[in-house]
């Protein structure tokens, strides 16, 4: 003798495949609004450096994302020695210029792990207008700015030179460059 299907038992079932499926559709939404928020906030530095034919070179750190960097590391090398203030730097490039011929204007910020740069804000962080030993055409090369930086979400890149930034778990080392 057959028995019929029980009316209860197929609700039940219906009604737990239809819960199981609102809870994933839940969970994808609010995966989605995470990643829509994360966006909305993401800060994307770039490092620049621009010379005038021998006479004067800046260095600048852009942010052309949507939301502020939050500095938390920042390094220098010039000719692949790290420098902890912007003047050894200048020190090198100076070196060997007559004192009569040495007029020359510098400017530099400090930049390290207090630093927040705008979305929109190109930050300046060293600027020198004189003559040098060797020439300024070069230095975008010689000189080597490193930052690790993070959203306001804790998310975390690693900016080098001229290369992409690259995302990392964390900013470890709290380190700046002062003048």
């Amino acid at each position: 003798m057959m028995k019929g299907v029980r009316a209860d038992l197929v609700i039940a079932t219906l009604a737990l495949v239809m819960s199981t499926t609102a809870s994933l559709s839940s969970l994808y939404q609010t995966k989605v609004i995470a990643n829509q928020l994360s966006s909305s906030v993401w800060p994307y530095l770039s490092i620049n450096t621009s010379t005038t034919t021998g006479s004067a070179f800046a260095l600048s750190v852009t942010n052309n994302g949507l939301g502020p960097a939050l500095v938390r590391s920042a390094s220098l090398e010039l000719d692949g020695r790290t420098l902890s203030r912007y003047r050894d730097g200048l020190a090198t490039l100076v070196r060997g210029i007559p004192a009569k011929n040495a007029h020359a204007s510098a400017s530099y910020s400090s930049i390290g792990s207090t630093t927040v740069i705008r979305p929109g804000e190109k930050f300046v962080t060293l600027s020198y207008a004189g003559k040098a030993v060797g020439s300024f055409s070069d230095l975008g090369q010689r000189y080597r700015l490193t930052l690790c930086y993070c959203s306001l979400l804790g998310q975390c890149w690693t900016v080098r030179g001229q290369d992409e930034p690259a995302a990392v778990a964390s900013c470890s080392r709290r380190s700046s460059i002062d003048y």
